[in-house]
This record gives C-alpha cells, structure tokens and sequence, in this order.
C-alpha cells in the first residue's frame, strides 16, 4: 500500500496532440517527479486537477460530460468529493479562461472540492505565463496530503 499522495488528472480535450494533452503530461511527469501517484479514479484520488482547453468562451462538451456525469453522480452518492483538492489548467488563446475557472471553483465548492492557492491557473499563450507550467501549486498539495 502506497502512502503517496494521489492525483486524478481529467484532459478535458479530443485533440490527444494539441497543447492541452502537451501540458497534461507535463503535469503528469512532474506529479510524479514529485511523489505523487497518478490514480484513473477520482474516487481513489487525494486531488483532481483539470487540464483544459476553453471552447467558444465556455467549457468544452467532454469537460461538461465529466462535470454533470462524473462528478455530480459522486456528489450525490454521499458527498463523495468532500475533502479532495481541486486545481485546473485551462487553455485560452482568445480569453475567457478566467470565467471557466470561476464556474469550476464555484462547483468544486460546491461539491466539496477544497482550492489551495495557486491551483487554478490559465494559459493565454504569452511569455509571461511560463512560470505556470512549474505547477508549484503541487508543492502546496505534498504538504496538505503528506502525513
């Protein structure tokens, strides 16, 4: 039995080759870089994190599908969600990110999800935005989940 803690990395996109698959397996090596084990179950997870592209300023349909399906079934199966981390990466080259993540955060909550800080991120394609994909944030994450 692994006391490492677990992360379930959802890829909200079809497209296995573009930038929103290139940065989830940047986060995957980096997780485990990290010590932390990449789980296929949220159920079995200490942390989801969401790696996103933004379509037409909203949530792409396989993200809406796993938020209403997924998730909201274990929500409603006994607060099933209460107590995980919450983080996303969403993709946006013509903006809107910032409304996607404030509609995430707001259902995570509402699901039980708790945020650390710097766990919900954006990328607009800029130079600037390029300390992002250090995902410091699973920093915060080792520590709450470590014993």
């Amino acid at each position: 039995m692994s006391n490492k803690p677990k992360i379930y990395i959802f890829v909200g996109s079809e497209n296995l080759k573009g930038k929103t698959a290139s940065f989830a397996n940047k986060l995957n090596k980096i997780a485990k870089k990290k010590g932390f084990e990449i789980v296929k179950s949220v159920e079995s997870a200490d942390g989801l994190f969401i790696v996103s592209p933004v379509h037409w300023f909203s949530a792409p349909i396989k993200l809406k599908k796993f938020i209403d399906g997924k998730l909201h079934r274990l929500e409603e199966a006994g607060w099933r969600c209460e107590g995980k981390l919450f983080g996303a990466l969403l993709y946006s080259p013509e903006g809107c990110a910032d409304l996607l993540l404030a509609q995430l955060a707001i259902s995570a909550n509402l699901m039980g999800f708790f945020i650390p800080p710097f766990s919900l991120l954006y990328y607009r394609n800029n130079n600037f935005d390029k300390w992002v994909f250090d995902f410091e944030f699973l920093d915060y994450w080792e520590n709450l989940l470590t014993p």
